[in-house]
This record gives structure tokens, sequence and C-alpha cells, in this order.
């Protein structure tokens, strides 16, 4: 297909809300957990108690006595003391989240998400009946899959950078494994109380897995899978490639004469193209030379007079 067909020259023309369609599943989980905050708060105003919290934290002889729900509701509670928890751990949701729906799709993200928060509080109530955890502890809160999504996508670009603090740029993977080494510490003791370390790191452990071993949720119900991804699925552009062997010619910044058409300009650029987009992939958009900078600004203009036709 030409480059004007491909799904990162469809994205690279948007402007940044029109991709809120593509968010839908991060936004509703980000909307879903700022909601139940203020029913929390409203709640809390009235009695004097956090009744949701009392009804659906993680409390380990509640989930013994079969209020199995505790299972998957703490994930989407927060403390009502501490606006700050959920103001970052949402932060934190909505940026990763985006980029892993846009590459996994929603249902499958949507999928990993509700699924990791299921093993997260299997893994506390095999720690809490083995004696590892204290099993009169009550816990809530979202950070056990956000801190797996984050994983998750240190995993697929690594030398993203990212501002620790707002402030400090590092890469992925040396921010992931600083929250995976803090959790470690926490669990051995060094750490605050009232942290969630254990949950942190069943997550991070189950998001490691997910891209080691190449799972996908979907797959485990193959029905569902199936009909997820016919829905899903949408027309093909295409047309008929020349039978003529092509010449292999050097990627140009200046745009080339055409002869006739405007393919031999797609062959040219695609002879760079994928090169630059995959280093995008991996060390962001600010890694690119000038010379890769308009590589990418040439095939944009191209694919926006060829929409315009």
């Amino acid at each position: 297909m030409g480059i004007y067909d491909r799904d990162y020259y469809r994205e690279s023309t948007r402007r940044w809300w029109t991709n809120w369609g593509d968010r839908q599943v991060t936004l509703w989980l980000v909307g879903i957990n700022v909601g139940v905050f203020f029913l929390q708060l409203a709640s809390r105003s009235q009695t004097g108690e956090d009744q949701l919290a009392l009804w659906g934290d993680f409390y380990l002889p509640a989930v013994r006595e079969g209020q199995i729900w505790r299972l998957l509701t703490p994930h989407f509670l927060h403390s009502s003391f501490g606006i700050w928890h959920i103001a970052f751990n949402m932060f934190l949701l909505y940026f990763i989240g985006s980029e892993l729906e846009a590459l996994y799709g929603p249902f499958e993200f949507l999928a990993f998400y509700l699924v990791t928060a299921l093993v997260v509080s299997v893994g506390k109530v095999a720690f809490g009946l083995i004696g590892l955890a204290d099993p009169q502890t009550h816990s809530l809160g979202a950070s056990g899959p956000i801190t797996a999504a984050f994983i998750l996508f240190a995993c697929h670009y690594p030398y993203r950078r990212i501002l620790f603090m707002f402030l400090i740029p590092m890469p992925a993977w040396l921010l992931a494994t600083g929250v995976v080494l803090i959790d470690l510490f926490g669990v051995l003791g060094a750490g605050e109380g009232g942290i969630g370390y254990t949950a942190h790191l069943l997550g991070a452990a189950f998001a490691f897995a997910y891209y080691k071993f190449n799972l996908r949720v979907l797959n485990w119900v193959p029905n569902l899978g199936r009909a997820v991804r016919t829905r899903r699925k949408a027309p093909l552009r295409v047309y008929e490639e020349s039978r003529e062997p092509r010449q292999p010619v050097a990627a140009s910044v200046t745009q080339p004469k055409a002869e006739g058409s405007g393919r031999s300009v797609d062959e040219q650029l695609e002879a760079k193209l994928d090169q630059v987009l995959e280093k995008v992939a991996r060390y962001g958009r600010e890694s690119l030379t000038a010379e890769e900078q308009q590589i990418l600004m040439l095939a944009s203009e191209i694919y926006k007079r060829r929409r315009g036709r």
C-alpha cells in the first residue's frame, strides 16, 4: 500500500482533540474512578465514615466470607483523605492508558486492566492465607493495575523519555526499574507505611509476563476474542502493485520528480520511513535528527494532498 494509506500517517495528521475517540476505554476508566471518588466524598460528609470503602475495599476476612466483589471494587476506590493519590493515579492512567489502548485496542486494554486487578487481589489473598501479609489490613486504590500498565508501557517503549517529578527527563526503563526496586524495598520493610507495595509488585510481575509471553486476555475466551476482532476489522484500501521489479533508491529529503504519478515518491520515502518510525517508537520524536523530521513532514504533506483529492 502507499504511505498515505498507513495507520501512522492517519494518526500523524490529527490534532490532539480528534484522538479522544481512540481513548474511549481510558477515559471511561478515569471517569469511573473520579466519579466513585466523589461518591465517596459525598457519603463521608453525610455519615462521617466512607461507606463505599467499608463496602468495597480489600479485606481478606470479608472475601473469605463470600464477598468476592472485593477482588475488583478496591481498584476503583481511593482514600477520601488523599486527593493527590487519585490525581496522580488518574494522570498516569490517562497518558499511559492512551498509549496502550492505541497499541492493543480498547477491548484488550480493558481486559488487561481488569484481569490485572483480579490478579493483584488474588495474589493478596494468597499472601494473606500463607502469612506473608497481614490478613486484617484494609486496602484500596488503583495503583496495582496502573503500575502494571506503566511496566507494560516501559517494555514496549524502554527509551521513551518521561519527566520524573515533572522535571527530570529519564528513559522509561530506568523509571520502571526504580519503581520495582522501591516496591521491593518496601515489601522488605524499608519503605513508608500505608503504601501497597505488594499490589505494585504483583501488577508489575503480571505485566512483564504479559509482555514476555505475548499474552492476550481476549484469546483466553476465543468466541469473545473473535467477536471483538470482527467488530474492529476495518476495510482495507489496496491497489494492484506493479509487476515490474523495483530498483532500490536512496531516501531523499527533497521531493523527487514523479513520472506520471506520486507513487515514486512513496517508494523513495518508504526506504527510510519505517526506520524513522521505529526510532520514534523506541526513543520518542525528540530523538529525530533534522533530516528525519523533514522526512516525516514530507510524508505528512503527501498524505494531506492525497486526502484533499
